[in-house]
């Protein structure tokens, strides 16, 4: 133990120190707890300075502030479960476009009298046969033209849309497909791609076959293709139209094309995810063209 008197800091005796006083100055502050501890092999007095750095009384009150704000915020939502598990009645929420979604279901119901769908017809998974150029002029073949271009016009009178369709939707798995272009029926006959651009656009697509799929579909922004006409002469298109309608002819027809090949839409989306059904009346009005 040790003895102060004024300041003074005296050895007892079984330190060895034989009653020998040492001075040390102690120094007491504000806020700080000074502890003074004796050293007997140097004789001396060490002062240690425990009491921690003050912190600032805006820090503080900040964190004070922070803490009622926490334990206020969990009082509210305590009581908002509570009073959600003892008083709230559920009820179930009707589904969003009901109306829509029936006229849309209506459609693919009226269409299906001569429009085949994915799943029901193999051949839409087919290549599908060339046409005998030398055979176009019969009878036979020019029915089948007429019957073509009849669906079309009916489709579009049915549903109100519809730009392309192809033989093999019909249940004719042949490689002819009518374009509904410049409000004129383009029928092109045996089409082969000659030249594909570079640019890409990303463009949400429907099929007559995968009706009611949306399908967001990346093609090439233009093509360039020989065909022949009803009539067995051959064309050449290679418009480079930048407008909207320009790219989407030009989609038109690789869409159509496709289907020539057995290839869907739905095949050439990245991912399945992607795939949504029409149900949203202002879905189309905000499409826009995305270049990849």
């Amino acid at each position: 133990m040790f003895s102060t008197n004024k300041g003074k800091v005296i050895a007892p005796k079984s330190c060895g120190a034989k009653g020998r006083t040492i001075s040390a100055s102690i120094k007491l502050k504000k806020k700080t707890q000074n502890v003074v501890r004796f050293a007997p092999i140097f004789r001396t007095a060490i002062t240690v300075n425990k009491s921690p750095v003050p912190k600032p009384k805006n820090e503080i009150k900040a964190r004070k502030r922070a803490k009622c704000i926490d334990f206020y915020y969990t009082i509210v939502q305590r009581l908002q479960a509570w009073w959600y598990n003892h008083y709230m009645i559920w009820e179930a929420k009707p589904a969003p476009f009901r109306k829509f979604k029936k006229r849309v279901w209506e459609q693919c119901a009226v269409v299906s009298d001569f429009i085949y769908q994915i799943g029901e017809y193999p051949e839409l998974r087919q290549k599908s046969k060339e046409v005998f150029l030398k055979k176009i002029n019969e009878k036979v073949v020019q029915k089948k033209f007429v019957y073509l271009k009849k669906c079309l016009l009916n489709y579009r009178k049915l549903t109100g849309y519809g730009r392309g369709i192809t033989a093999v939707q019909v249940g004719i798995p042949e490689r002819y497909s009518v374009i509904f272009y410049n409000d004129e029926l383009l029928l092109i006959v045996n089409p082969h791609i000659t030249k594909i651009s570079k640019k890409k656009y990303l463009y949400p697509e429907m099929c007559m076959s995968a009706n009611p799929i949306i399908a967001p579909t990346v093609r090439p922004a233009w093509i360039e293709f020989t065909y022949y006409d009803e009539k067995g002469e051959k064309k050449f298109w290679n418009t480079k139209d930048d407008t909207e309608i320009g790219k989407m002819m030009n989609r038109v027809f690789q869409h159509e094309i496709d289907h020539m090949e057995g290839i869907i839409n739905i095949d050439r989306v990245s991912s399945p995810k992607d795939l949504i059904l029409q149900s949203d009346p202002t879905f189309y009005d905000s499409a826009k063209f995305e270049e990849i």
